[in-house]
């Protein structure tokens, strides 16, 4: 009895040892092996020791060696693929069949805007017609996260019969994302020229920007809306009109090696048509643009330089 209790039992391990590797063998079978590269989408370098982890089950996972390769098997060839990295946003990726898969993650942002608590002056020339003339500008603190209220005013003139006038009033980063940003601006114009021609406008618009593209050299690129007022007299042909129009434009942020901030925009009154734009570029603490506006017969072309610099209030600096 002793004897086929021992030949039993011999007989179950074999059993036993048989089922583990079966059940291992039906395991490797059903996994999947996946390669691939994670790369960073805005400079296009691979990324070492980013994590892959399968979403289902983050017991499986691997990270990327120093190419930013990585091998894993994964029980379904459909499987989702969690890949994160510091300083990246995370990525979900869906196999979907595909054996091979290319990762492009995106930087993370760090939503700060360092364009409040700040005064700026500048001397402008007009080449056209006002040579003479400057522009002050001042932004508040931040009131609700990035938010910021900013206002400039500029006058030029010939000291005689000539002058204009550029104002505004803006409320900046009202909506401020990774990706998107949405800016409130309130514009006024008003030139007289030679006792001849005069005229005053507004216009309401709002500027949609959409961030981070570094395609073409482009950063940023947006969208300007809105809504345009004018009253506009031409004393020699005895016209004295009000309309009203659209206001439409783009607007970009030029990356390396211009780096420069540049918009046009046209507002369309039913009896006139109002062109307007600017190129823009800051040298550290210093500025300098470059701005055409014309309405009917009158054009100007203005040059400017000019300074940026912070204040602090008393409190800020304890």
């Amino acid at each position: 009895m002793l004897h086929l209790h021992s030949r039993n039992l011999q007989m179950n391990k074999r059993f036993i040892l048989i089922l583990f590797l079966i059940t291992n063998a039906l395991i490797s079978f059903c996994q999947v092996n996946i390669t691939g590269t994670v790369i960073c989408k805005e400079d296009k370098l691979e990324i070492p020791g980013a994590s892959i982890i399968v979403k289902s089950n983050d017991k499986i996972g691997t990270t990327t060696d120093l190419n930013g390769k990585f091998s894993l098997n994964v029980p379904d060839s459909n499987a989702v693929l969690t890949v994160s990295f510091i300083g990246m946003k995370p990525v979900e990726v869906k196999l979907n069949g595909r054996n091979h898969i290319l990762i492009k993650m995106k930087m993370d942002c760090l939503m700060d805007s360092f364009d409040h608590q700040l005064i700026g002056l500048s001397i402008n020339s007009g080449v056209l017609n006002n040579p003479l003339g400057g522009q002050f500008d001042f932004s508040f603190p931040a009131f609700f996260r990035s938010t910021t209220l900013k206002a400039g005013i500029g006058y030029q003139t010939n000291l005689d019969k000539n002058e204009f006038i550029n104002a505004q009033v803006e409320f900046d980063h009202v909506i401020f994302q990774c990706n998107f940003q949405m800016d409130l601006k309130w514009y006024y114009h008003k030139f007289s020229d030679n006792n001849n021609l005069n005229s005053t406008s507004y216009s309401f618009e709002s500027h949609l920007m959409f961030l981070d593209i570094h395609d073409w050299n482009i950063n940023n690129i947006g969208l300007i809306a809105g809504y345009g007022e004018n009253s506009f007299e031409n004393i020699r042909k005895n016209i004295n009109s009000f309309s009203t129009g659209p206001t439409l434009g783009l607007r970009a942020y030029l990356a390396h090696p211009l780096h420069m901030d540049v918009f046009g925009k046209v507002s369309i009154y039913n009896d006139n048509v109002e062109f307007q734009g600017e190129v823009k570029r800051s040298f550290r603490k210093f500025k300098a643009f470059v701005k055409y506006y014309q309405l009917d017969s009158f054009a100007e072309l203005s040059l400017g330089i000019g300074t940026n610099f912070n204040y602090r209030f008393k409190r800020q600096r304890m």
